[in-house]
C-alpha cells in the first residue's frame, strides 16, 4: 500500500553518504556535513543524504510522456468506453496542449452533450458525427489507443492505473513531462499560512508510491505521503503533499 514501511538491510562496512549528529565530543563541529560514512558509524543520530540530481545519460527521451501523464491523470479509457476519453473542465489547459497533441497526430474533440469530457482524434480524420468518435477509416489505428496499448495501459480503471515501467528508463526531461502531465490534470496548488504547497491525489494506491519515488529519486523532491482517506468513498482516494 501507500503507507508501506520498507526495510533495507546491509552489512555495518556498507558506506553511504550520510550526515551526523554528535555532541560533546570532537566530531560535533561536523554535525550536518555530508560525508561518506560506514551505516555502524556511532552517533546520536545517523540520516542518510538523499540525491538532488540523477545522471540520465543514456537514457531515452519518449515523446509520448506528457500524453501519459495526462491520460493517468484525468483519462478514461477502458473496454466498457471503447476508446480514450479526457475529462477536462479547464478549456486553458486543452488550448495549452493543443500544438502538443497535434505533434503526437492528436487532438481533442469535445463530446457532445457533456461540459468537459472529449474523445482523443487523429489530426487528419474528422468524425462523421459528434456521437460516432470511435468509427476510422479501414485499416487505420487511433494513436491514442495504440499509446495505451503499447505501455500496457488500455482497459484499465482508475485504481488500476500504474505509470508504466517503462518510465525508469526515461530521461530527466521525459519524467519531467510525465509528472508535469500529471499535476496538470490531477494535481493541487495551494497556500497555507506559510507557504506554497501541492498535492496530488488518486484512487490508485501503487502509483501513489511511484510518483513519490519518480520525484525523490530523478529529482531529489521529497513528498509526504498521507494517509487514505475513505470518508463516504466506494475507494480510498492516496496523496502525497509537497511543501
Amino acid at each position: 500500500g501507500a503507507n508501506a514501511r520498507v526495510y533495507l538491510g546491509s552489512t555495518l562496512e556498507h558506506k553511504i553518504l550520510a550526515t551526523w549528529d554528535k555532541s560533546n565530543c570532537e566530531g560535533q563541529k561536523m554535525n550536518g556535513v555530508p560525508q561518506v560514512l560506514p551505516v555502524g558509524e556511532k552517533c546520536r543520530r545517523l540520516s542518510a543524504v538523499v540525491p538532488n540530481s540523477f545522471d540520465d545519460q543514456g537514457l531515452v527521451d519518449d515523446p509520448w510522456a506528457m500524453f501519459i501523464g495526462m491520460v493517468l491523470g484525468d483519462g478514461c479509457h477502458t473496454e466498457a468506453v471503447g476508446r480514450s476519453n479526457f475529462s477536462c473542465a479547464d478549456p486553458l489547459l486543452i488550448e495549452d496542449t493543443k500544438d502538443y497533441l497535434a505533434g503526437l497526430n492528436l487532438r481533442l474533440f469535445k463530446l457532445t452533450g457533456h461540459d468537459c469530457y472529449h474523445s482523443f482524434y487523429q489530426v487528419d480524420q474528422a468524425p462523421s458525427s459528434r456521437d460516432d468518435l470511435g468509427q476510422f477509416s479501414p485499416g487505420s489505428r487511433n494513436p491514442a489507443r495504440m499509446c495505451l496499448e503499447r505501455y500496457g495501459m488500455w482497459g484499465k480503471y482508475s485504481y488500476e492505473k500504474t505509470i508504466p515501467e517503462e518510465a525508469w528508463g526515461w530521461s530527466n526531461n521525459s519524467v519531467s513531462h510525465l509528472l508535469g502531465g500529471l499535476f496538470a490534470t490531477d494535481g493541487s496548488v495551494y497556500l497555507t499560512d506559510e507557504n506554497l504547497r501541492l498535492s496530488y491525489g488518486t484512487t490508485s494506491a501503487q502509483m501513489i508510491v511511484q510518483i513519490h519515488d519518480l520525484l525523490l529519486l530523478r529529482f531529489g523532491v521529497r513528498s509526504s505521503l498521507n494517509q487514505p482517506l475513505i470518508e463516504d468513498r466506494i475507494r480510498p482516494l492516496y496523496s502525497l503533499s509537497i511543501s
